[in-house]
């Protein structure tokens, strides 16, 4: 394979709004945290039933060839030494779904998946402030409806 794709393609869904402490809430949230590396961004994140995520680093990334790629323009270890060679970004919080019912399996959503918007905007705070935020739409709806 030349070109291997990430596990999961960036995708997006719309849920019926609803309150998050509704017993038929489509979705859970935990608190994970990036590592700033290609390996990270790509790896498989699994949850597991008491919210431990756990990430499973792709295979490809240990080849010679991706390595290279990943160096970039750095020619010498003093230019870019090899543990800095994976790194794209900062460390930084980010919220994974922990679970799935109902509609939001019906949707597409999985474990694993990382929240990177609410109603188009980015997302970046914790878990809780996810489902403070939906729950402050849900308010917000009803108010007006």
């Amino acid at each position: 394979r030349t070109h291997p794709l990430p596990v999961r393609m960036p995708k997006y869904v719309e849920l019926a709004l609803q309150p998050t402490t509704s017993r038929t809430f489509p979705l859970t949230f935990v608190d994970d945290e990036w590592n700033g590396t290609v390996s990270d961004a790509f790896a498989k994140i699994t949850v597991s039933s008491r919210g431990a995520v756990d990430r499973k680093p792709p295979g490809p990334l240990e080849e010679p060839g991706i390595k290279r790629v990943l160096k970039g323009g750095c020619h010498t270890s003093f230019d870019c030494p090899e543990a800095l060679a994976d790194r794209i970004g900062p460390v930084f919080r980010r919220v994974v779904v922990a679970s799935v019912r109902a509609e939001g399996g019906r949707k597409g959503v999985m474990k694993g998946d990382v929240v990177t918007h609410l109603n188009g905007e980015d997302f970046t705070g914790t878990a809780a402030e996810l489902n403070a935020a939906i729950q402050a739409q849900v308010d917000r709806e009803g108010e007006g409806g």
